[in-house]
């Protein structure tokens, strides 16, 4: 991922420029399909799971939606 600013949603959740997304909530990111599943599905999720790598080392984050 690159241009993400810190005021963002994606920075917000803690993704930084260089990350590469593998998947939310286990949709898979690189497959357009997907990722347009997961963006409907989002919508009404009450917990966010990304894996993504950083720097070569997998990284793992949840979040729970208020």
């Amino acid at each position: 991922l690159s241009g993400i600013r810190r005021s963002s949603l994606l920075g917000r959740l803690g993704i930084q420029n260089g990350d590469m997304l593998r998947t939310i909530n286990g949709f898979d990111m690189s497959a357009p399909d997907s990722a347009l599943e997961a963006y409907a599905r989002l919508r009404s999720a009450d917990r966010i799971t990304l894996n993504f790598v950083r720097r070569g080392q997998p990284m793992t984050v949840d979040y729970s939606i208020r």
